[in-house]
């Protein structure tokens, strides 16, 4: 399973909703309703499990959940990073 069908698969599991048109230039945060606090959270905890990353408070802010291709964006900065790496 390649990064965008594993995203799209873990915002699908969190909102509980059909992620499989979501592309780059999908809105997410403040434009789908089912992305609330709590399915943040649940997207950043079945992110750091999937791919074995700890994603930092610091890190997370609402550009990053602005839309699908942001998300996307971040994930494979912070694969690239390693493990434990947060950004400057």
């Amino acid at each position: 399973m390649n990064t965008s069908s594993a995203l799209r698969a873990i915002l699908a599991e969190a909102m509980g909703i059909d992620t499989s048109g979501f592309e780059a230039n999908t809105l997410l945060l403040g434009a789908v309703p089912e992305l609330d606090s709590m399915s943040v959270m649940e997207v950043v905890m079945a992110l750091e499990q999937r791919f074995d990353i700890d994603l930092a408070d610091e890190e997370l802010d609402a550009s990053v959940f602005a839309s699908f291709g942001s998300l996307e964006r971040h994930l494979r900065r912070r694969l690239a990073m390693g493990r434990t790496a947060v950004p400057a």
